[in-house]
């Protein structure tokens, strides 16, 4: 894909690519049809090839084609684009909250709190603690605005953020109500706390002093 931008030749056509998803931009649909047919033309010598966009006598290959005006806006790598913004999509807006909610709710019905004080294996993976969740939240937020930096609309990144705000003080309720019968000892390992009382003594020195007592050292 870089030798072929390489050798796009200077004029009105305009082409964006990130990684395998590719716009043009171009004066007219006639102007645009040509240049994704020369595309078309340059992918074939690498045994590649890209769906063509719907017509009026068939169907796009592929949902992932599509063509129009750009004042109607259009939609790109999950965004929403128009000559006003860029925001991102319904369908990437609903993935990040549901995964905020995943997150929350896989920490709220794990069994970590019956596990406590017993012999049962405790991982991070599947019982999650308080500080982990927000941990891996504030990890997926992170990501998912990485990968949508390039949008302009910062009005819904704000929402998003009162929505997962929201969430999280809903999730921390609920966390409380879960373990407020727990020990305070035990309050604080489901926090994700270490303790000094769980430390895992090494009693090998202990018993070595006591076994010379009475007895000169050398």
């Amino acid at each position: 894909m870089n030798t072929i931008e390489e050798e796009v030749p200077p004029g009105r056509r305009r082409r964006r690519r990130y990684i395998d998803d590719l716009i043009i931009f171009a004066p007219n649909r006639s102007r645009a049809l040509k240049g994704l047919k020369q595309l078309k033309h340059e992918l074939k010598r690498f045994g590649l090839d890209a769906y063509d966009p719907p017509t009026k006598g068939s169907p796009a290959a592929s949902a992932k084609a599509a063509a129009g005006e750009t004042k109607k806006g259009c939609s790109f790598l999950g965004c929403d684009v128009s000559p006003e913004a860029i925001s991102p999509g319904k369908r990437a807006r609903v993935s990040l909250l549901a995964k905020v909610d995943a997150l929350c709710n896989k920490a709220l019905t794990s069994q970590r709190h019956l596990k406590t004080g017993t012999s049962e294996p405790v991982t991070l993976g599947s019982d999650p603690t308080l500080l982990s969740t927000l941990w891996r939240v504030s990890n997926t937020v992170r990501a998912w605005g990485a990968a949508f930096s390039f949008c302009t609309d910062h009005r819904i990144f704000r929402q998003l953020d009162a929505d997962v705000a929201e969430k999280v003080v809903d999730f921390r309720r609920l966390w409380r109500a879960k373990t407020s019968s727990l020990s305070a000892a035990d309050r604080q390992r489901l926090l994700g706390m270490s303790l000094l009382d769980d430390t895992h003594f090494d009693t090998s020195f202990a018993e070595l002093v006591a076994s010379r007592a009475g007895t000169r050292g050398t």
